[in-house]
């Protein structure tokens, strides 16, 4: 037995001779059901195992702190969001694809489009967007409109989100996991 540790639990960690030259990380317990497994916690207890010292967290700044919920939130505005019962891709390409569709979307209907008309966008072919399951859904320039609307409105849920999330003091520690958070 070489390198004895007392650990978080209570126990000893430290390596053990399985064969000459070859050790191997163990944790010894008095109250391990193996006899060889409490002897060699005995054998750790008379060698005088190092004290266990807690892992230091290194503290960050404000700004680090800050610029993290700012990471988080991008990934998360980046991923997926629903608009008629269908995902869809938000990524920044996406998105740009997205806001210029409801931008056409918008001048059609200025020019007069009716509703259900699904070649506003002067194509030989009805309008869809292709869904994050692939599959094609097909929409009038209202739809698209309100498409272009439903991605800024969940791009600003997030941007919120965020902004709430930087304003606590503290800011959580569980930021990223806590979807209480989140939209």
């Amino acid at each position: 037995m070489r390198n004895p540790i007392y650990n978080s639990g209570g126990t000893i960690d430290c390596e053990i001779e399985i064969s000459p030259g070859d050790w191997v990380p163990f944790t010894a317990s008095p109250d391990d059901v193996e006899l060889r497994g409490r002897d060699v916690y005995a054998e750790a207890l008379e060698a005088g195992p190092a004290p266990y010292v807690a892992p230091v967290i290194p503290a960050i700044t404000l700004a680090e702190a800050r610029a993290a919920v700012n990471a988080e939130r991008d990934r998360r505005m980046t991923s997926t969001f629903v608009f008629a019962g269908k995902g869809f891709d938000c990524d920044q390409a996406s998105l740009a694809r997205i806001t210029g569709a409801a931008t056409l979307a918008g001048f059609a209907m200025g020019a007069g489009a009716p509703a259900g008309f699904m070649r506003w966008h002067g194509g030989a072919s009805d309008f869809a967007w292709i869904a994050a399951d692939n599959t094609l859904f097909p929409m009038d320039a209202q739809t698209c409109f309100a498409f272009g609307q439903a991605a800024a409105n969940n791009q600003s849920a997030f941007i919120f989100a965020a902004k709430a999330i930087k304003g606590m003091d503290p800011i959580p520690a569980d930021y990223a996991t806590n979807a209480d958070y989140w939209p």
